[in-house]
């Protein structure tokens, strides 16, 4: 039974608690991922007889979109954390499915701009893509995902 006495809807309660928090935690990741190399050139300065490689972050990029990109991945974590929050302690309503449809739209964006990001390396041309940004593609995707599922499962009947 749920905290609100709801009879069989604990399970579907913790099953919206469940994908809201593994959107959550790929967001975070995503956040974590912000600080990895993401572009990189070979070869990029020659000094003597070597040659340095150079990378830079996400942060590295001075076009705005990453306090966009920032802004729409802690909208989606913190609206995540209250959909757990809502889910498991309080007395959800029907409409408490908006709250995991909100996070889907902040991952979305934040999906979004991250695919912009990688289709379209900034730089000239032999920019590779580097670990950050494959990783912050991946989780992005995945927490987009989760938090659709929780919206998704929210909006069904206990």
């Amino acid at each position: 039974m749920s905290p609100d006495g709801r009879p069989g809807a604990a399970a579907a309660d913790r099953r919206v608690a469940l994908a809201a928090a593994v959107a959550a935690v790929c967001g975070i990741g995503v956040l974590l991922a912000t600080v990895l190399a993401w572009y990189g050139v070979a070869n990029a300065i020659r000094i003597g007889g070597g040659t340095v490689e150079v990378e830079v972050t996400m942060w590295g990029i001075d076009d705005g979109s990453d306090l966009l990109l920032v802004a729409a991945l802690v909208a989606g974590i913190v609206i995540s954390g209250l959909t757990v929050a809502v889910r498991l302690t309080a007395r959800p309503t029907r409409a408490a499915w908006a709250l995991g449809l909100a996070a889907t739209v902040g991952f979305a964006l934040a999906l979004l701009l991250i695919v912009a990001r990688v289709t379209d390396p900034p730089g000239p041309e032999g920019v590779d893509l580097r670990v950050g940004a494959i990783a912050g593609l991946i989780l992005a995707v995945l927490a987009t995902a989760a938090s659709a599922i929780a919206a998704r499962l929210g909006r069904e009947p206990a």
